[in-house]
């Protein structure tokens, strides 16, 4: 494969040039994939993020600049696409968090007045004991030491005898397979909150 400079490559991609999207591609995917997983702790996450760095390369490669080099550019990159991964799953798992963790006030019986609203409210009931039922039991306990208990990620760690890495990975999993299964139920509880308002 032809080699191309930092240049050739800014100019080549500018233009449309495919053979040198292809070239920085095959030259710098790994390994900005264990840079990712470095920071990310997850081989899966990792991929993706460096895979939209490269889709936004492209779709935005007529307003391309690159001031330093094409590697330190894409690092860059690779890093800030990290960072705005974290802030967006910190949002996704604080709203998660809370709808769980507020859910008992949430299912207390509407009012006599509202029969339907008090179906509702058991058959959600039911459905949230169920996702925390269905969770693997150290999800489960981390989830439930963290939210309900309000323990530090350190105290739930001493407690469970798991380090705090560990921790804040399987909470993270219980969010967000409790988000999944919760996710169709969303209109359920507008309708419940609008009956008790």
């Amino acid at each position: 494969m032809k080699r191309f400079s930092d240049q050739e490559i800014l100019k080549n991609i500018t233009l449309g040039n495919e053979d040198a999207f292809e070239y920085v591609f095959l030259n710098y995917y790994n390994e900005l994939c264990v840079f990712a997983c470095g920071i990310l702790k997850s081989k899966n996450t990792a991929e993706e993020m460096v895979q939209e760095v490269f889709v936004k390369l492209w779709e935005n490669r007529k307003e391309l600049t690159i001031k330093l080099s094409v590697k330190a550019y894409l690092y860059r990159s690779v890093h800030n696409q990290c960072i705005n991964y974290f802030e967006h799953l910190q949002v996704k798992q604080k709203y998660t968090a809370e709808t769980v963790k507020n859910y008992r006030e949430l299912i207390s019986p509407v009012s006599d007045s509202y029969p339907i609203a008090n179906l509702l409210v058991q058959e959600l009931e039911e459905k949230i004991n169920a996702s925390l039922s269905s969770l693997p039991d150290q999800c489960r306990e981390v989830f439930l030491l963290i939210r309900h208990e309000d323990l530090t990620y350190a105290e739930a760690a001493e407690k469970l005898g798991i380090s705090v890495n560990t921790v804040k990975t399987q909470l993270q999993r219980a969010l967000t397979r409790l988000r999944e299964s919760l996710k169709s139920y969303l209109p359920m509880i507008a309708m419940i909150l609008l009956c008790k308002s």
